[in-house]
């Protein structure tokens, strides 16, 4: 709701959300806690993203 009440999802009382960055790779977690974490999955996302990179011919 933040979020689309002011364009940014930071406001008191809420946890910090992070600008999003392709070398940190934030992402959140909703759970029984709820929070942003780094690096989710990096392997394989990382491996994924070579690989469609690759076959589209595209560089780095």
């Amino acid at each position: 709701m933040q979020f689309a009440k002011a364009g940014n999802a930071n406001g008191a009382g809420l946890p910090i959300c992070p600008p999003d960055r392709a070398e940190s790779d934030a992402h959140w977690e909703l759970g029984d806690t709820i929070g942003v974490h780094l690096h989710l999955r990096r392997e394989a996302c990382d491996l994924n993203e070579r690989l469609l990179r690759e076959r589209l011919g595209l560089k780095k």
